[in-house]
C-alpha cells in the first residue's frame, strides 16, 4: 500500500471517531440537559430530552421519563405510563454490562433507584385508591396492577366498601351477593348475620301464625328460629285458655314452649288444687309430660313449702303465703321425700307438710330423707332411722354414707365396711376407708391402696393403685406411681397408666394430657389422636367431642380439629369455651362472639365478656356493663348491669349499685333492684329475696308476693 492510500485511510478513521466522541458528548449532554430540567420540574422539556435521548441511551431515557410520570405536580402525570416506563428500566437495567451501569450512576440509577420507582409507583396508586374509595377503583388497580404488593390491601378495601354497600342495600341478594363473591372477607360473619335477619324479616313480614311456622319449617338451622317459635307461641296462646294451649301443643310440638304450654294447661285445669281435680286431669291428658310430679301433687295437694322465719323462729309456708307449718322451730331444713328436719331446743327431729311431728326432736343431728332413710347423729355416734322413726341401724357407728344401690358404708373402730337398708353388715369393717358404689363396685382402701369390692363384699378388682375413681359407664379412671390410665369393670386396663391425666369421655372420645401436650383415646383405649396439641390440665374439661369436633389449642391460641386430629377451624382465637347447648363461646384479638355447634362463626365479636346461653338468652358485657342478646346475636336487653345471671325459667338474677333484683326475658324488671339477696328455689316460679336482714317470696310467674317476714 502507498503511503499516500495509508493516510487517507488514516484520515479517514480518526474523523470517524471524531464524530462518535462528538456524538457521545451531545447525547450525553441531552441526558445530563433532560435530568437538570427534571430537577428545575420543567417537565415539559425534561419530556421532550429524554425521549430525544431514547435511542442511545434508554436506561437514563427510561428511568427519566417514569420519574415524569410518576410526578404529580405535572400534566404528564400517568401512572399508566409510569408502570411501562417503569418496567422497561428494570428490564433494561437487569440485562445491561456493568460499564454501561456505570455510565448512568452519575444520574442516580442503581439497582436501588431503580427498585423505587415500582415502590412509588404503587404507593401512589394505593393512594389513588384510598382516596377514590371506591370498587371500581379497586378494580382498576388490581388490574392495572396484579403484582403489587398491595393488593391484599385494595382486595380487602373493596370487600369492606362492597360489604357496605350491601349492607345499606340490605336486600337478600345484595347480601347473598357479597357472602357468595367475598367468603374470606372479615365481614362474612355480620354479612350472614344480616342475611338471616333480612330473611327472617322477608318470610315473616305479614306477621301471620302461618309465616313464622313456614319460616321454621323452611329454615329449622335458622339463628332466628327461636324468635320465630316464640312468635308462633305468643301468638297462638294469645287468649290464654286452656284450649288455645292444648290446640298449640297438637300444632305445634316440636316448639320449645311445649313444656310451658303444658305447665299453663295444668295451671289452668287445676286452679283449685284439690284431689278430684288432679285425678281428672290425669284421665283427661295421658300424655302430660311431667306425670311424675303430677303423682307428687297429688300425694301432698301442694306444689312446694317455702321456710318462713319470724321472730328468729322457723315454720313452713305454702304458695298462697299461709302458715301450714307453725313457725315454732329453731332451725328447718327443705323438704325431702315428704319429710324435714327441725330443731327446738338443740334436738333435731321430722315434720310432715302438714306440720305433723312424724319422729319427735331427738337427735343432735339429722340429715334429709333419702330412699326411705335418714341418717342422724348423737354425740360421736351414728345411727339411721325409716321414715316412721323406726331405728334401722343402731347409734354405733363412727360415720354413715349415704345408701347406694341399698348398702351404705359405715365406719367403726376406724375401720370401713358395708350394711344394707334394714342394717345387716353385709361386709364387716376391715377397710382404712371406703365410698359409695357405683356400677355394681365401690372403692375401699387398704394401707395406702385403692382397689374395688363388689355388692358381696369381695376384692372385685385388686387394692394396687394410688387412687381411683367410682365407675361410670362402665369405666373409671386410676392412678399408678402418679399416672393415670383406664380401667373396666372387670379390672382390664383400657388404657395404661402412662398419661398425666384423662378427662371426660364425649362421644366416644376423651382428652388425655402427656406434660403439656393433649392428644385424644377413643372407648377401646386406642390413642387416635397423637399428644400434639398444647394444653394444661384446665383445658381438659373443655375438650369434649360435639359433633365430631373438639376445641384444640396451639401456643396460646385455640382452633377446632375433628375425631383425626385434623384442622377444621383455624388456630386463631384467644379462647374457645363450649357451652351446654353445644355452641361456643369465642374471643378473638380481646372481643368475645359465637360459634354455633357446626363450628361456623354465627356472631360477630364485639363483647368484652359473656356467659353461656340459657332460654334464648346470653348474658354480655360491654365497656363494664352486662346486657343480654338472642340466638341471632341481637341486643335485646342493653348493657346496665354490673352483674348479670344466665335466664332460669323466664327470668334472670340482675345486680346493679350492689344491689340485686329479678328481671324478665322482655327486660322488663319483676323485682327491684334494691335487694341484698335473689335466689332461686326448688320451685321454678319462686325466688327468696333478703332486703336489711328480713326475707320474703315472690311468685314471678303470677308476679306477687306470696310471703314476706315482718319488716321486710
Amino acid at each position: 500500500m502507498s503511503f499516500n492510500i495509508f493516510h487517507t485511510l488514516k484520515r479517514t478513521l480518526g474523523m470517524a471517531m471524531l464524530l462518535v466522541l462528538v456524538a457521545l458528548k451531545v447525547q450525553a449532554g441531552i441526558i445530563d440537559k433532560a435530568f437538570e430540567a427534571l430537577e428545575m420540574k420543567d417537565y415539559f422539556k425534561a419530556k421532550q430530552l429524554f425521549h430525544k435521548a431514547m435511542d442511545k441511551d434508554r436506561i437514563a431515557a427510561n428511568f427519566g421519563l417514569c420519574r415524569v410520570h410518576l410526578e404529580q405536580q405535572n400534566p404528564f402525570f400517568n401512572l399508566d405510563s409510569a408502570r411501562a416506563y417503569a418496567l422497561r428500566t428494570e428490564s433494561l437495567y437487569k440485562t445491561a454490562e456493568q460499564k454501561e451501569r456505570d455510565r448512568v450512576l452519575d444520574h442516580g440509577i442503581t439497582e436501588a433507584s431503580v427498585n423505587q420507582l415500582r415502590k412509588t409507583m404503587y404507593a401512589l396508586a394505593l393512594s389513588e385508591v384510598t382516596a377514590a374509595k371506591s370498587i371500581e377503583a379497586c378494580d382498576r388497580f388490581i388490574v392495572r396492577f396484579p403484582s403489587s404488593p398491595d393488593k391484599k390491601i385494595v382486595l380487602d378495601m373493596k370487600a369492606s366498601l362492597a360489604f357496605e354497600k350491601a349492607k345499606a342495600d340490605g336486600s337478600l341478594a345484595a347480601l347473598k351477593e357479597f357472602i357468595t363473591h367475598n367468603p374470606t372477607s372479615p365481614d362474612v360473619v355480620e354479612a350472614k348475620v344480616l342475611y338471616e335477619r333480612a330473611l327472617y324479616d322477608a318470610a315473616t313480614k305479614d306477621g301471620s301464625v302461618a309465616s313464622y311456622r313456614n319460616f321454621i319449617a323452611a329454615h329449622p338451622d335458622s339463628p332466628h328460629r327461636r324468635t320465630a317459635e316464640d312468635k308462633v307461641y305468643a301468638l297462638s296462646t294469645a287468649s290464654g285458655t286452656l284450649e288455645a294451649y292444648h290446640q298449640f301443643i297438637r300444632t305445634d310440638p316440636k316448639n320449645v314452649h311445649v313444656r310451658a304450654a303444658w305447665r299453663q294447661v295444668f295451671k289452668l285445669f287445676t286452679s283449685d288444687f284439690r284431689a278430684e281435680t288432679l285425678t281428672k286431669f290425669k284421665q283427661k291428658y295421658p300424655d302430660y309430660p311431667f306425670m311424675d310430679e303430677l303423682a307428687a301433687e297429688m300425694d301432698i295437694l301442694n306444689l312446694m313449702l317455702y321456710p318462713a322465719r319470724k321472730n328468729g323462729k322457723w315454720g313452713f309456708v305454702n304458695r298462697q303465703g299461709k302458715e301450714v307449718v307453725s313457725i315454732r322451730y329453731d332451725h328447718v331444713q327443705p323438704f325431702s321425700e315428704g319429710l324435714a328436719a327441725v330443731s327446738r331446743e338443740g334436738k333435731w327431729g321430722f315434720i310432715d307438710k302438714r306440720g305433723k311431728e312424724m319422729i319427735a326432736p331427738q337427735f343432735d343431728e339429722a340429715e334429709p330423707f333419702h330412699f326411705g332413710l335418714s341418717i342422724v347423729g348423737n354425740g360421736d355416734v351414728f345411727g339411721v332411722v325409716n321414715v316412721r322413726g323406726e331405728m334401722v341401724v343402731p347409734m354405733a357407728y363412727d360415720e354413715i354414707l349415704d345408701f347406694e344401690q341399698g348398702v351404705a358404708a359405715v365406719a367403726k373402730g376406724g375401720k370401713f365396711g358395708y350394711m344394707n337398708k334394714d342394717g345387716k353388715v353385709v361386709v364387716a369393717p376391715k377397710f382404712d376407708d371406703a365410698w359409695d358404689f357405683s356400677d355394681g363396685l365401690a372403692v375401699v382402701e387398704s394401707d395406702g391402696q385403692k382397689g374395688y369390692i363388689d355388692l358381696n363384699g369381695e376384692i372385685a378388682i385388686p387394692l394396687h393403685f394410688d387412687e381411683v375413681e367410682n365407675f361410670k359407664d362402665g369405666m373409671a379412671r386410676v392412678e399408678k406411681n402418679g399416672l393415670i390410665g383406664l380401667i373396666s369393670t372387670k379390672g382390664e386396663l383400657i388404657v395404661e397408666c402412662r398419661y398425666d391425666r384423662i378427662g371426660q369421655f364425649s362421644e366416644g372420645f376423651a382428652p388425655v394430657l402427656l406434660g403439656d401436650k393433649v392428644g385424644f383415646v377413643n372407648l377401646k383405649g386406642k390413642e387416635v389422636i397423637a399428644p400434639t396439641f398444647d394444653g394444661q390440665l384446665e383445658d381438659l374439661s373443655k375438650m369434649r367431642m360435639v359433633k365430631g369436633r373438639t376445641l384444640a389449642r396451639k401456643k396460646k391460641l385455640y382452633g377446632m380439629i375433628d375425631t383425626l386430629g385434623n384442622e377444621v377451624k383455624p388456630f386463631k382465637y384467644d379462647l374457645i369455651d363450649p357451652l351446654k347447648d353445644e355452641r361456643y363461646a369465642v374471643k378473638l384479638k380481646g372481643k368475645f362472639g359465637f360459634m354455633s355447634a357446626s363450628a361456623v362463626d354465627v356472631i360477630p365479636f364485639r363483647f368484652d365478656d359473656t356467659k353461656g346461653y340459657a332460654e334464648g338468652r346470653a348474658a354480655v358485657q360491654e365497656k363494664g356493663l352486662w346486657g343480654y342478646i338472642n340466638d341471632a346475636g341481637e341486643m335485646v336487653i342493653a348493657p346496665q348491669f354490673s352483674k348479670a345471671d344466665d335466664f332460669r325459667s323466664g327470668v334472670a338474677v340482675v345486680v346493679k349499685a350492689g344491689y340485686m333484683g329479678l328481671m324478665n326475658g322482655s327486660g322488663e324488671v319483676l323485682v327491684p333492684l334494691v335487694m341484698d339477696k335473689v335466689e332461686y328455689t326448688a320451685d321454678a316460679a319462686v325466688v327468696l329475696l333478703e332486703k336489711a336482714g328480713r326475707m320474703a317470696y315472690f311468685n314471678h310467674v303470677d308476679r306477687q308476693y306470696l310471703w314476706s317476714e315482718p319488716g321486710f
